[in-house]
């Protein structure tokens, strides 16, 4: 099991304020690296040795550890994310303006409201994160740095992307893993010596329906609404 984290997590300038009044940690599965270089093949089973050695990083003057906000930073200054943008449209539910400076100021006051933070503390050679189910091993190493972040952050809301980081919360903390149960909007864990609200949402990348994204901005709406109604 990592000691602690290796990625730093990227946190807003209004983080504390939150969205809605309520800090919210948006959890991510992993990165990904498809570049060709001398470490490729060990750097995607294990990144720490390479912090300040990756070729691409290095000519960005960051280190591999700074991934968050280096990928973040180049989003806000006109960079193809397209799953941080599907993000924001989900919540938000307006277009992205047409005029540059328009769209990266909404990009920056969105994002700016949350702390983000992928769960696997390597990168993978793939954009395809593993099952959870056949790859416990893998999700259980990286624990105690999540529960790190989420003590150092101390978010009240912490919204789960995908499947796999689904399945693997739900087995640590919640014990819950049926489908009639994982219907709820969402649960409430103690982690990290506090109580957190989970929201489990579809990967933005993922190919869901219009109908079934739209029902996530309500369900985030409701659990602030709970948070706020609680404080």
């Amino acid at each position: 099991m990592l000691g602690k984290p290796f990625f730093k997590p990227f946190k807003g300038d209004s983080y504390e304020k939150g969205y809605c009044g309520v800090k919210t940690l948006v959890l991510g599965a992993s990165y990904y690296c498809t570049k060709s270089c001398e470490f490729h093949n060990v750097c995607t089973k294990e990144s720490i040795s390479f912090d300040k050695k990756c070729p691409l990083w290095i000519n960005k003057g960051r280190y591999l550890s700074d991934s968050s906000t280096v990928e973040l930073d180049e989003y806000f200054d006109g960079g193809n994310y397209h799953t941080y943008d599907k993000f924001l449209l989900t919540l938000c539910d307006v277009p992205l303006p047409k005029e540059l400076d328009a769209k990266l100021a909404l990009r920056k006051k969105f994002w700016n409201q949350f702390c983000f933070y992928n769960y696997i503390q390597h990168f993978l050679p793939n954009s395809k994160t593993p099952d959870y189910w056949n790859n416990k091993e893998l999700f259980w190493k990286y624990k105690n740095a999540f529960e790190i972040v989420v003590n150092d952050c101390n978010p009240c809301i912490i919204i789960v992307w995908g499947a796999p980081l689904r399945e693997a919360l739900d087995d640590f903390y919640l014990k819950k893993y049926e489908k009639s149960a994982l219907k709820k909007s969402y649960h409430i864990a103690n982690i990290s010596n506090g109580p957190r609200l989970i929201l489990f949402f579809d990967h933005p990348s993922a190919p869901v329906s219009i109908i079934k994204k739209k029902m996530q901005l309500p369900i985030l709406q409701d659990a602030c609404n709970f948070i706020n109604n609680k404080v």
